[in-house]
């Protein structure tokens, strides 16, 4: 063990459940802010050189997959509350590539149907805000704005 480690990597799975879901909300954070400036996901190699933890389990504290995807799926679900947000303010673009940002996400990470249980209910959570963005999306299309009144709105 180094000296830098306070415990090693075998011990990693048997204190998880006390940073677990800090390290999750941490995830959250940074790749919210990150999408906020420039629509873009982060990799996990990105965020835990952003947060200055280890990136592979060999080395002890490290990011978990399982706690990445967790993050990013609470990124989902602010998403989903953010787009009612912005109709309110009249952020039609932003819904636009809300919308287009978590289709996206579905696509590719609850596409493979998760055994573990905690990211098993994340990805059902998903499910739900996903459900959310479409129903802005339908709402806003039905009262007839379309991609070039989002436009239109975003250029006054």
């Amino acid at each position: 063990m180094s000296s830098e480690t306070k415990f090693s990597a075998e011990q990693y799975y048997g204190f998880h459940e006390h940073w677990g879901f800090v390290l999750q909300l941490l995830v959250f954070l940074v790749t919210f802010v990150v999408y906020l400036e420039s629509e873009t996901l982060m990799t996990p190699e990105v965020v835990t050189e952003v947060l200055g933890i280890e990136p592979y389990w060999e080395k002890g504290f490290h990011l978990d997959v399982e706690d990445h995807l967790s993050g990013v799926l609470i990124l989902a679900s602010e998403f989903s509350r953010l787009s009612v947000n912005s109709v309110t303010v009249g952020g039609y673009s932003q819904i636009l590539h809300i919308y287009t940002f978590i289709n996206e996400l579905n696509s590719s990470f609850c596409l493979p149907n998760p055994k573990n249980d905690s990211l098993r209910n994340c990805c059902d959570g998903f499910k739900y805000d996903l459900k959310k963005v479409d129903e802005v999306v339908y709402d806003l299309t039905i009262q007839g704005f379309s991609k070039e009144t989002a436009v239109a709105y975003a250029e006054k």
